[in-house]
Order: structure tokens, then sequence, then C-alpha cells
């Protein structure tokens, strides 16, 4: 209620509204009176002369109609509108974000009219600023900023790794199918060193067990042996892969493992820095004293919620995880309790891994997870509220500076989990 009650006065009184439709080359802005009609709409280029032109309307229209303060609504698309954000929240002042479904639900209730334009788009923007319907922008800064940047590289990166692998499976599972079951996993040291050079198995068919298990037991720092070496000649001797085009697909699985070899060299280089960076970031230490996080689930967390001390109540950070909860009951009927996914997708992510260690036997939640699966709880679910008492955890350390202490931790049960 404190959030709500904030949101209306800030909207309230003597402020000139401003809805920003964001494009990639320029944007829609419609000025509106708190509580009135819009009093102008126009264009102005995604640069410098345009962010100034903007500023010179509001204050023309501001001085006219004798307001005093401005809001500025932005609908975040893309990463389009932080140069925006960054520049009236430096030189002029407040900035709040549209969630760009509330946008889309309300455009018809404008002219009862599915029309898409984007002028419309910036006066539907307006009017849900004067409603109260926005979130609280916090940019990052500083480090925070440089966080975000950082897990962003690395959660590229992860991608192209996966999207190399997956590369890698389908060239070698074409020429030697067989190989998978000699080894782990593609990612394995000794496979891609046997790939590089005999990813034929007529090649590798034609080398001596004791050559074999040499190189084997060299790449795998003495792991693996001759019994590896004997099972991978035999596999190749017997193998069903195809034995036309095999040139090309070889040169392409040697293209693929140095390229991934690149690939995680890049992650480990970006890790490094996260590492480092997180050192300089307020809370991050805090943070890192929970069992169950480690560098890049804190680093996460921190790069998807700024600084947690920002936030007024813990609320807020579920809500912007999409983890708040949610029931469609009408007469008799109740449906199950739910999450609205209406959040960061990625943060929800990180808290999902987090939660499978925290609810482990030795996890710090696990006494907690344990009660809600007798109470009769799904699994699911569970790992859901514990999901949001990590969270919950996060916030309280930052927000009072403290240490994670497992025996001040409140175990009790969610009313709706």
């Amino acid at each position: 209620m404190e959030t709500k009650q904030r949101k209306h006065e800030l909207v309230k009184g003597d402020v000139l509204l401003v809805g920003v439709d964001i494009g990639k080359f320029g944007h829609f802005a419609a000025l509106r009176k708190s509580g009135g009609l819009v009093v102008k709409v126009f264009g102005f280029g995604n640069d410098r002369s345009g962010f100034e032109r903007l500023a010179q309307e509001v204050k023309t229209w501001g001085e006219r109609l004798g307001l005093r303060r401005v809001v500025l609504g932005i609908e975040p698309t893309g990463h389009y509108w932080e140069p925006l954000a960054y520049w009236w929240e430096d030189n002029q002042g407040v900035v709040v974000l549209i969630n760009p479904m509330h946008t889309n639900r309300a455009k018809e209730l404008e002219d009862n009219s599915p029309l898409k334009s984007d002028p419309k788009d910036a006066e539907v923007i307006s009017g849900l600023v004067a409603d109260g319907k926005f979130l609280e922008c916090h940019l990052p800064r500083g480090n925070f900023a440089t966080l975000r940047d950082l897990v962003m590289q690395r959660s590229r990166s992860c991608k192209r790794e996966g999207r190399l692998v997956n590369q890698l499976h389908q060239s070698v599972e074409r020429i030697f199918p067989e190989i998978e079951s000699a080894f782990s996993s593609f990612r394995v040291k000794s496979c891609r060193e046997l790939l590089l050079r005999y990813a034929e198995p007529a090649k590798l068919a034609q080398m001596s067990v004791e050559g074999l298990g040499e190189m084997l037991r060299k790449w795998s720092h003495g792991k693996l042996d001759r019994a590896r070496a004997e099972k991978v000649i035999e596999l190749a001797r017997e193998s069903v892969g195809i034995r036309e085009g095999t040139q090309a697909i070889n040169a392409e699985i040697q293209r693929l493992i140095r390229n991934l070899q690149a690939a995680e060299k890049e992650r480990e280089s970006l890790e490094d820095a996260i590492k480092e960076c997180l050192e300089k970031v307020p809370g991050a230490a805090l943070l890192l004293s929970v069992p169950d996080f480690g560098a890049m689930t804190v680093a996460g967390i921190l790069a998807n919620t700024g600084d947690l001390s920002n936030y007024q109540h813990p609320d807020q950070v579920i809500k912007l995880a999409g983890l708040n909860l949610f029931e469609i009951s009408s007469g008799q009927h109740k449906s199950r309790v739910r999450i609205t996914k209406r959040g960061r997708s990625q943060l929800r992510k990180i808290l999902y891994m987090a939660s499978l260690r925290a609810s482990r036997r030795c996890g710090s939640l696990h006494y907690f997870y344990a009660r809600l699966l007798a109470r009769g709880v799904a699994r699911t679910a569970a790992l859901v509220a514990v999901m949001r008492k990590l969270l919950r955890i996060s916030w309280a350390l930052v927000k009072k500076s403290q240490r994670f202490d497992i025996s001040k931790l409140d175990l009790n049960l969610p009313r709706a989990a």
C-alpha cells in the first residue's frame, strides 16, 4: 500500500506527465496535465537535439500550465530507451517505466479501437502514468552498471557455447555416432583433443591401442587408460557413420571445437571480471555469505535488481522477478495459486537454480522445503516458495547490512505457496 500511495502522490498535483513511445530512430511524446487531457503530441529524434527539444517542449508547457514538476513515463523497448532514460534522469528528473503489456491492453480503452500508432501509444502511456500504473525506474549506476553489462555478456557467451556444442553433436553424430558412449560429454578435454585429430572412424580404427592409450592418459592427466583406448578403437571399427563427404565434416568439427574453446576462454575471462567487479559492488559480500549463493548467482541477482537497498519492501523485488502470486476466482470456482511470470525471466532462472541447491539435504532452506512437501505442496510450488524466500533473504541482508545467519532465519511457512 505504501508503494501505491507513493506512486499516486508522485503524479498528483502540479505535475506535467510525459508519455514516450520508444523507437529505434525516433520517439513520440504526449504531454498531459495530471487528471486532464493530452495537450500536445509530437515526435523527436533519438539523439541529443531530439532530447533537448523534448526538454524545451516540457519546459514551455509546464510554464504555460503553471506546472512545476515533471514525470517522464517510458515503455522500455529493447535497448533503445536507455539513452533517453539516463539523459532525462541526469538532466531533468523523474523517470518511470510502463509495462508494454499494459500499453497493449489499455490502447483500446483510449478510443474503443484496436488502432495502433506511435502518437496513440504515447497518449496511452501518459494516461497510464497519470493512473499510477507504472514501475519505479532504478537505472544501474557505477559498478552496478558495469556488473549488469558483464552479466549480459556472459549470458550471451554461454548461449554461444550451447549453440556450438549442439552443432558439434550434429556433425560428430553423422560420421562417428558411437563415440558418445565412450565419453561423458563433448566438453571433456580428452574427447575434444581426440576429435580434433581423429574425428573419422576409419583413421581412428588404424591406431594402435598403446599409442591411443598414451594420448588419452596425457589429455586426461592419467584418468583414462588402455581400457578406454580399446573401447574407442572397437567403436571406430564397428561405426555405422556415413563415409561420404567426411573431409568437409571433419573440417567443420575442427572449426567448431576451436570456436568452442575460444568461447570458453571468453566466458572464463568474463567470470574473472565479474568476480573482480563484485568486490566493489555494495551488498555483494553480504549476499555471498548465503551458503547457496555462488559468485555468478550473486552477480545475476544484483545485475537484474540493482542496489537492493533502493527497494522499500521485498515484495517490490519479488514483483520485479515475476514471482508475485495470483489466482483466478469467480463464484464457487477458485483456481490454484500461481506466479505471474510478469517480470525478469533471467532473474527467475538464477533463483530457480539457487533454490535447487538451497532445498537439498545440506541446503540452508531444506527444512523449509521439507515442511512444504509434508504439508502436501507440490515440488514445483515448493521450489517457487524457496525462490521467493531466497529473494526476501537477499533484500533483508542488504537492507539491514547483515551477513547470513541461519539461526535468525524465519522458516515459517507462507500462507500460499
